[in-house]
């Protein structure tokens, strides 16, 4: 499968990503060949980038982004990810990331429906989704279930992955490199309510659960109640969907993810507005 240049953040693992997808597909491509026809200075100057041994150059970019024939918005991406590795400020960097994050969720953002749906069935899907992805275990099911909390048997790890694949939502190559079809997902409106209201109230199960597993210092929940008015409410409604946008851009920024862990956010009147009042029968 060729790669997407939205799952990626570091132009040298993209470069060997796609090189290698292109050898796939063409026996006879080689660094060579692709240097000749993107008039590059050297033969071997895409290969030492995904080596390390030298870095990409802005004056080289746009030729290398013709000869892999990149789209307007790739050749952006592209851009962007080689701004943001030469970036110094936290502030230039949090300004790429923004930019990036944009371009990829425009692209990458798949919504959910029909048998995709079963996504939202079970707690663990989207843990054992980002796991296969971003694990160290492979197809070691037994130890990807001991590696979550709370663990899972193998039973389930595999029958996760198997519904995975068959919704089409995770791929596994032949040598047995799995990816997911976007990074990122959703629900359309009209059929979000029901499934995921399900999906949130297992979460929120499992969350009470783990209070007792997970030690303090390793977690963090906290709850306060105050009094606002309407217009306050869904001030704070913006304030949350700011805050989990940041931190998708943290997680997407992070080079070596070596655990999943979900971030729940609950923001629920416990009063009638303006004092008003239901009767109940």
């Amino acid at each position: 499968m060729k790669p997407s240049i939205f799952r990626y953040y570091r132009s040298q693992l993209y470069l060997g990503d796609w090189f290698e997808w292109k050898k796939s597909e063409n026996p006879h491509f080689s660094h060579r060949a692709f240097a000749t026809k993107a008039e590059l200075p050297t033969h071997n100057y895409v290969m030492r980038i995904i080596n390390g041994t030298r870095n990409l150059s802005e004056e080289y970019l746009p030729m290398i982004a013709e000869g892999m024939k990149l789209s307007s918005d790739e050749k952006n991406y592209f851009a962007l990810m080689l701004h943001l590795e030469k970036a110094k400020s936290s502030e230039q960097k949090t300004s790429l990331f923004r930019k990036m994050l944009d371009l990829r969720q425009k692209h990458e953002v798949v919504q959910l429906e029909g048998d995709q749906l079963i996504f939202y069935e079970k707690w663990y899907f989207p843990l054992i989704w980002e796991l296969m992805v971003h694990g160290t275990h492979g197809d070691n099911f037994k130890a990807i279930g001991k590696q979550c909390i709370p663990n899972l048997s193998e039973k389930e790890v595999r029958s996760a992955v198997e519904t995975l694949i068959a919704a089409g939502l995770l791929s596994r190559s032949e040598n047995g490199v799995y990816q997911q079809v976007s990074p990122t997902v959703t629900t359309g409106d009209e059929i979000s309510a029901g499934i995921v209201r399900n999906y949130h109230r297992q979460h929120l199960l499992k969350s009470a659960e783990m209070l007792d597993v997970i030690p303090r210092e390793e977690r963090d929940v906290s709850s306060v109640t105050v009094p606002v008015s309407r217009d306050s409410f869904f001030k704070m409604k913006q304030v949350i969907q700011q805050c989990r946008k940041q931190l998708l851009e943290i997680a997407a920024a992070d080079p070596s993810p070596d655990g999943v862990c979900v971030v729940a956010f609950q923001l629920l009147p416990q009063t009638q507005w303006g004092g008003s009042h239901v009767d109940s029968e």
